[in-house]
């Protein structure tokens, strides 16, 4: 994948691995579900869940699987958590394609 500083797209991980984010890698209800978030929950089981969903569903924008999102370090999570959020603002602007 080509550098391109002024790509939105593109996420640069700290280990220099290059994302892309496609908006499109998910439908209108899969990124309603994944707005929720991952609400804390006492239940240990659900509250694994809760992460696992929300970690598949940061990683299907960006090719990765919910086990490589929470492996990822902090500032590697939220650099992609952040793109995301931020390509949601405003999808069409995001990705005028």
């Amino acid at each position: 994948m080509a550098k391109d500083k002024d790509d939105p797209r593109t996420i640069v991980l700290s280990d220099g691995k290059e994302l892309r984010v496609d908006l499109n890698a998910m439908t209108w209800p899969e990124v309603r579900e994944m707005l929720r978030g991952a609400p804390y929950d006492k239940d240990e089981e659900a509250d694994a869940a809760n992460r696992v969903r929300y970690a598949g569903g940061l990683g299907k924008f960006v090719g990765l699987s919910a086990g490589e999102v929470l492996d990822l370090g902090f500032l590697d999570f939220r650099r992609i958590e952040g793109r995301i959020i931020d390509a949601l603002k405003d999808p069409l602007a995001f990705d005028p394609n």
